[in-house]
C-alpha cells in the first residue's frame, strides 16, 4: 500500500500519539496540544494510582511497594490509557488536518509555510497561494 508523502505523515503522527498521548502533536510541532497531553496523562494517571502508592514511589521504599501493588486499580489504568490514547489520536488527526488548511508549500524550497505569508520564512520566496499549492487532506 503506497501512501502519499502528506497522509504518511499524517498517520505516522496518529501512530506516535497511540504509542504515548503527545508524542503525535510533537511530532506535528504542536507544542502547546503536545505539553497539554502530556500534562493531562500524567495528571489522569495521578488521580487514579491511590496516593500511598504516589508516596511510596516519590520518596523510594521500596520494601513497602509489594504492599501497595495489591491496591493498583489495573482496569482502570487500562481504560484511562485506551481512552486517552485514542482520544488524542483523533486530536492529532484534527490538528493535521487543520494545519493543512491553513497552510501552503513554497514553490521554491517545498516547505510549509502558512496562508496568510508573502513569503516563505524559510527561503525568503514569495508564496504565491493559489489553489494547487493548498495541501488537501482528502
Amino acid at each position: 500500500m503506497n501512501l502519499s508523502h502528506k497522509k504518511r505523515h499524517r498517520t505516522t503522527a496518529v501512530v506516535l500519539s497511540l504509542l504515548y498521548p503527545g508524542l503525535g502533536h510533537i511530532y506535528l510541532r504542536a507544542w502547546v496540544r503536545a505539553s497539554v497531553w502530556l500534562a493531562l496523562v500524567l495528571s489522569a494517571v495521578g488521580l487514579v494510582l491511590p496516593t500511598d502508592l504516589i508516596v511510596t514511589i516519590t520518596t523510594g521504599t521500596a520494601a513497602s511497594i509489594a504492599d501497595v501493588d495489591a491496591q493498583i486499580p489495573t482496569v482502570a489504568l487500562v481504560i484511562l490509557a485506551a481512552v486517552s490514547r485514542v482520544l488524542c489520536a483523533l486530536d492529532t488527526w484534527l490538528t493535521h488536518r487543520q494545519h493543512g488548511q491553513t497552510h501552503v508549500h513554497c514553490h521554491a524550497c517545498h516547505r510549509s509555510v502558512e496562508l496568510t505569508s508573502e513569503f516563505c520564512r524559510w527561503c525568503l520566496e514569495p508564496v504565491e497561494a493559489d489553489i494547487e499549492s493548498k495541501t488537501a487532506d482528502d
